[in-house]
């Protein structure tokens, strides 16, 4: 009995062991759980950041390139203006007075406004041009070269920053999906060995209560035992502090036995004999 109690002591001893084991790593991966939540949850504030980052840098390089495309437009319409059309003179005939180059049609038109000799006017000579710059002339088309390769360069710049940013932003993207995929197969796994150790903890305590049950019952019947053992020690502490008293007794009273048989036998124990008839 003692022994298997001991065995039992053992073994609930183990039992409580284990269970505070497993309560540990319960705790543990309910730790990592969490850790791995808030590294989720600042991964994704830090790619919400990057998003918003590299959607303003594209619609300011957007904004850029359209600016450029305006200052381009503007600097060819200043270096090579486009004619105007042609309206309607003052005269309503359709042509300007300047642009007329047809001989008769002037000479008409001056004969009919002021009546001069159009003769003498077609001979009269035109004054002289003004001076010119030489050999320092340039044109305007030619020193706007360089400004329009500049803005051309300049809005190629932007166009080449907007595509490595939005490769910048695709590759960051998929690393984000990536990672959020692993953190939720590791948070699976985790979870399902907390459920595990549940489970096994569950098992263990009940393993535990039945082993303290049968401790108890084994007590208990130790303790009978030692009642039973109590009761025959006092019984037998009894017989062995009364034992002379009682031998005593007991030869007394084999004596007494002995001279009732001695009387009813006739004998005569210290009186005188009866006469002989």
């Amino acid at each position: 009995m003692i022994e298997e109690l001991e065995l039992l002591q053992g073994k609930i001893g183990n039992l409580g062991t284990s269970i505070t084991s497993t309560d540990d790593e319960m705790a543990t991966l309910k730790k990592e759980i969490t850790n791995l939540d808030k590294s989720v949850a600042e991964a994704t504030e830090a790619r919400k950041a990057e998003n918003q980052e590299f959607t303003q840098t594209q619609s300011e390089l957007q904004v850029a390139i359209d600016l450029l495309h305006k200052a381009k437009d503007r600097m060819a319409a200043f270096y090579a203006p486009t004619p105007a059309p042609e309206g309607p003179s003052f005269l309503g005939i359709g042509l300007s007075f300047v642009q007329m180059k047809s001989p008769d049609v002037l000479t008409e038109f001056l004969q009919q406004a002021s009546g001069a000799d159009i003769t003498s006017a077609q001979q009269a000579k035109p004054p002289p041009a003004p001076d010119t710059f030489g050999d320092k002339f340039e044109k305007k088309t030619g020193a706007s070269m360089g400004v329009m390769a500049l803005l051309d360069n300049l809005a190629h710049d932007c166009q080449m920053q907007m595509q490595e940013g939005k490769s910048g932003e695709d590759e960051s993207q998929r690393n984000y999906e990536k990672m959020m995929s692993e953190s939720a197969a590791t948070r699976e796994a985790k979870a399902n060995a907390i459920a595990d150790k549940e489970t096994e903890r569950v098992r263990l305590l009940e393993t535990l209560g039945q082993g303290k049950e049968e401790k108890t019952d084994d007590m208990e019947e130790l303790k009978a035992v030692g009642d039973n053992i109590a009761a025959l020690h006092e019984s037998c502490d009894f017989l062995i502090q009364n034992y002379d008293f009682r031998k005593k007794a007991r030869a007394n009273e084999l004596d007494g036995l002995k001279q009732g048989l001695a009387v009813l036998g006739g004998a005569n124990f210290g009186g005188e004999q009866a006469p002989a008839q």
